[in-house]
């Protein structure tokens, strides 16, 4: 079929059924999409299209092809035709009559074509039969909705009025084409409408058959009698004509036909199917079916150079053979005459068969159509080598579609790898030749981290051991900060990394997104265990103030940050503890949520490079409170600014602690629960030192029980005092602890070298820190935990007492003010 009924397959379906039917209809069935309307294509592809879609609609394909055939006619309606076919004839058996005509003449337009053939017999007012002939089987249910929707828009009658009914067909092999009745109201142009009037030849067919005289001429009228033409002259009007006897034999052709066949020079009697192919109508060429088919048009197509012949066929009496007369029969015989002319499209097919403008009579309106033709078959080339330019720039455009998403992916991967190694802004300027400026922030917070450790886990572990361990924390501090848009990364230095807000992004409240993605990277470390089988810690340390950021060098830029807050971030870091987050007082000061962080002042210490600084410390919360902010006091604690409250056990008889009037059991390890690996630490469940967490001295620690501690100590409170000094010397060899007393020093914790000293005196209302060297014992044991448990119970009488020599209030108010 050509292109066009392709095109109106796939309009049918996207004007009926949606757009997606009909993509789902091209995937399903395999056919390429894009067809030139003059071009033709393999029926099984437009038979695969309509099954296909009529599977999807849940339809019979025949259902599918009487809906299209409907369809088909609004839509040629639309193209332009409708003149065309309101011109075709004043009722339906007219109309289906020239429909022929349209085909023929729609075929020089697309030479590719091969139409249908109609023909209606037994025309009656209210129904009439029509023979349908085409060479392609099952397209029946076409012709039923083109006839159904003809009725409708040009017949003048409403759906319904129509039936359409299959007499005979070539499926059951009753026929070798289909035949249909069509029933519709009485239509009185209808009336009249009957078969052709017989011709001079039928007048005396039965004469001729046997042998009578002819009719004398003496009896036609008198004009008839005086106008002859001579054989020159008809030659010369008529160079396409044939006349055939009754043996449809060639018994005479006009001049051009001889020339150009020189079989059928002179009666030569050449059997008219040796030389020509009857294309139009579908009928056999014996004179009996070339007879009953008077009312129709002629095609003949010439078998030895394809030359067709477009013409109308007459009945006439052809003079007989010399001896047939001598023999007694009449003059005359029954013949057919066909008067017509030759089909061109142009003037190639004119050079190809030979034929000249001198060939055409004057009369014939072939000399202006070929003149025309020449011009309408450029624009029909024309036409068609836009649709098919436009076929390939759709073609061309959507494998450009797909390529540019391709690139626009590629894109966004290499613009979101270049934003994580650069700021997006600079990034920009420096995809544009640009130089990116530095730029002073006046107020940002920088965060350094480490590995606590580090050097020693790497020199007991492989490099690809410790690349492995680097990849997998930095990998889950990378998915974390994704969280955190306000925050940037900065770089990774081995297990240093560096995090900065309010740089990139602004950030009125830096110090408190930052602090909190802190406390989320202790969570994260705290997932990763290290190739010794324990679990990763590290140390955070965080400086807030003015910074300039800026990109450094022209190969593998690196945005990078300057100015003395960089390098207090970094002092903080490396004079922080293990498991800690140690912030200067410039990053407290800007923290404009400070009830939401577990916060202590650790005092001044001695920072290298800066001397003396107050600096805090927030510790990660246990895990038990349940809390979405690491780092928030429980409801009975409030710790912040620096401020300590205790629990209030005074109206509570079950925690007892020391008092004078109160009386003690001596302390033994039986009065622990050595299967307990924590005690209560201020509300907060604080592991104990056997599951190497770091021990928090500033945490009083709660009785688990009616159990006592400590016994009392003779001389008040320098005998407790002693009592305590004497209880941890006791202990040093086997705890590895030291209490040094009230006004002490502490290094910081963590056992990997790195840190700052620390004062802690308690005299002048700081915290107590306590001073541990060496590593945590092993948890293996109920022994280590019972260590664990005289320790704090140690620091816990200290604190106690030192409370009642410097005249504190009561427990369970705070030891110092903010």
């Amino acid at each position: 079929m050509i292109g066009w009924i392709n095109i109106s397959v796939e309009s049918f379906v996207r004007e009926k059924f949606g757009d997606a039917v009909w993509d789902q209809t091209l995937q399903a069935s395999g056919v390429q999409a894009g067809w030139v309307s003059s071009c033709p294509y393999p029926d099984a592809a437009t038979y695969s299209l309509v099954i296909t879609a009529s599977n999807i609609l849940g339809v019979t394909p025949a259902q599918a092809l009487e809906a299209y055939g409907a369809y088909f006619v609004d839509y040629t309606s639309r193209l332009g035709y409708e003149k065309l076919l309101k011109s075709l004839g004043s009722n339906m058996a007219e109309f289906l009559k020239n429909l022929n005509d349209l085909h023929l003449h729609l075929s020089m337009s697309f030479p590719a074509m091969a139409a249908p053939a109609f023909k209606c017999t037994d025309v009656g007012p209210s129904c009439l039969t029509l023979h349908y002939h085409s060479h392609r089987p099952a397209l029946r249910p076409i012709v039923v909705g083109v006839l159904k929707g003809l009725a409708e828009q040009y017949w003048g009658l409403v759906s319904g009025q129509l039936q359409v009914e299959l007499l005979r067909g070539r499926d059951d092999g009753s026929d070798d084409h289909e035949v249909f009745r069509l029933s519709y109201p009485h239509q009185a142009a209808l009336e009249h409408v009957g078969p052709p009037a017989p011709g001079a030849g039928d007048q005396d067919a039965s004469a001729a058959a046997s042998c009578s005289t002819a009719t004398p001429a003496s009896a036609l009228p008198a004009a008839a009698r005086s106008f002859t033409l001579s054989p020159e002259r008809f030659y010369q009007l008529f160079p396409f004509h044939l006349l055939l006897d009754r043996s449809c034999r060639v018994v005479q052709a006009g001049s051009v036909l001889e020339r150009l066949f020189p079989e059928l020079r002179g009666w030569s009697g050449v059997p008219l199917g040796d030389v020509f192919q009857l294309k139009h109508p579908h009928v056999s060429d014996d004179f009996e079916s070339l007879k009953g088919e008077l009312d129709n048009i002629f095609v003949l197509k010439a078998r030895a150079n394809g030359m067709e012949l477009k013409g109308q066929v007459v009945a006439v009496q052809l003079p007989l053979h010399p001896a047939a007369a001598a023999a007694g029969c009449p003059a005359t015989q029954q013949g057919l005459l066909f008067m017509g002319t030759v089909r061109l499209s142009g003037l190639d097919d004119m050079q190809q068969h030979g034929i000249y403008i001198s060939d055409i009579p004057h009369h014939d309106v072939n000399r202006d159509y070929v003149l025309l033709a020449e011009q309408r078959q450029a624009e029909a080339q024309l036409k068609e080598r836009l649709e098919s330019l436009t076929l390939q720039l759709n073609e061309a455009n959507s494998r450009l579609g797909e390529a540019t998403g391709w690139l626009d992916e590629e894109r966004r991967r290499s613009d979101g790898l270049l934003y994580q190694m650069l700021p997006p802004e600079v990034a920009s300027c420096l995809k544009h030749g640009e130089r990116a400026p530095a730029r002073e922030h006046p107020e940002a917070t920088v965060l350094f981290s480490d590995i606590v450790g580090f050097t020693e886990i790497a020199s007991r572990s492989s490099p690809l051991e410790v690349c492995s361990l680097l990849d997998e924390l930095y990998q889950r501090f990378d998915a974390a900060i994704e969280e955190y848009p306000q925050l940037y990364k900065v770089e990774t230095i081995g297990d240093a990394y560096m995090v900065v807000c309010n740089v990139t992004v602004p950030c009125d409240d830096h110090a408190d997104v930052l602090l909190e993605f802190a406390l989320r990277m202790h969570e994260e470390a705290s997932l990763v265990a290290s190739s010794l089988g324990e679990p990763v810690r590290i140390r955070v340390g965080m400086h807030s103030g003015p910074v300039v950021a800026g990109v450094v060098g022209r190969k593998m830029p690196r945005f990078c940050m300057f100015g003395d807050t960089v390098n207090t971030a970094s002092r903080m870091e490396s004079h922080g503890e293990a498991g800690k987050i140690h912030i200067s007082e410039a990053c407290y000061s800007c923290l404009r949520a400070k009830e939401r962080f577990l916060i202590r002042e650790r005092g001044n210490i001695t920072v290298k490079g800066k001397g003396t600084m107050r600096t805090y410390f927030i510790s990660p919360a246990a895990p038990e409170l349940g809390s979405p902010v690491f780092g928030r006091p429980s409801a009975a604690t409030s710790s912040y600014c620096g401020c300590l409250t205790m629990p209030d056990y005074a109206s509570d008889d079950s925690h007892q602690l020391y008092s004078s009037h109160t009386s003690y059991t001596p302390f033994t390890t039986a009065n622990m629960d050595l299967g307990s690996p924590a005690v209560s630490v201020r509300g907060l469940n604080r592991q104990s030192r056997a599951s190497s967490q770091p021990c928090n001295p500033l945490v009083t620690l709660a009785g688990t029980s009616k159990s006592h501690l400590l016994p009392a100590a003779p001389g008040g409170m320098n005998g407790s005092l002693d009592a305590a000094r004497r209880l941890s010397s006791s202990r040093r060899s086997t705890l590895d602890l030291g209490v040094t007393g009230i006004n002490g020093s502490a290094c910081s914790s963590g056992g990997d070298g790195h840190g700052g000293a620390e004062s802690a005196d308690m005299g002048g209302g700081r915290a107590l820190d306590c001073n541990r060297t060496g590593e945590p014992p092993s948890a293996s044991s109920p022994l280590s935990r019972a260590q664990a448990l005289v320790e704090q119970a140690a620091v816990t009488v200290v604190q106690q007492l030192t409370g009642h020599a410097k005249g504190t209030r009561q427990y369970g108010t705070p030891i110092e003010e903010c």
